[in-house]
């Protein structure tokens, strides 16, 4: 008797723990990622602008044939999208909701048919060549917020990865 009482505070001790900690947690998360790379910026923003780029250094799209891509009638700027599907199993859309010349492009990023995030890319001129940095922001509601320090750990590599991509595609 006296063991299931001490499992049950220790259960609404865990549950109270875990409630308080995300009602502290923010619930909007931001991860973003920057690197240096030797390109004009008009070269990068082309890359990234222009949707039927993606393919030659995106890891997510590069990589795997089994990927299945549909575009939009509009590929490059404001409005272009593509759609992707895997072994119908999984599918996605991305969409570009702006672009400003060699300064940015915004991107909306559907995982099946709820899921939504921004992703943002900037193109920064340096002595060096371009600072291209990804930055995504997306919501997570309460009481999962909680989770939402592990997402920079969970996404940030993929973001380094993509920047890679791009830099080994673009470099000079």
């Amino acid at each position: 008797m006296l063991s299931a009482y001490k499992i049950g505070i220790g259960f609404i001790s865990f549950c109270s723990l875990f409630l308080i900690s995300a009602a502290i947690m923010p619930t909007k998360i931001t991860v973003q990622r920057s690197l240096l790379i030797d390109a004009n910026s008009s070269i990068l923003f082309e890359q990234v602008n222009n949707l039927k780029n993606w393919q030659q250094w995106m890891y997510w799209l590069s990589a795997d044939a089994n990927i299945n891509i549909q575009y939009s009638n509009i590929t490059s700027g404001p409005n272009a999208e593509f759609e992707w599907s895997k072994n119908n199993d999984i599918s996605g859309k991305v969409k570009i909701r702006e672009s400003l010349t060699n300064k940015s492009v915004t991107t909306e990023i559907y995982n099946g048919n709820s899921a939504f995030s921004s992703e943002k890319w900037f193109f920064e001129e340096s002595q060096e060549g371009t600072i291209v940095t990804l930055k995504r922001t997306f919501e997570i509601s309460f009481p999962f917020n909680v989770f939402g320090p592990w997402q920079d750990e969970v996404i940030g590599p993929s973001f380094e990865t993509a920047l890679q991509g791009l830099k080994t595609f673009t470099a000079r």
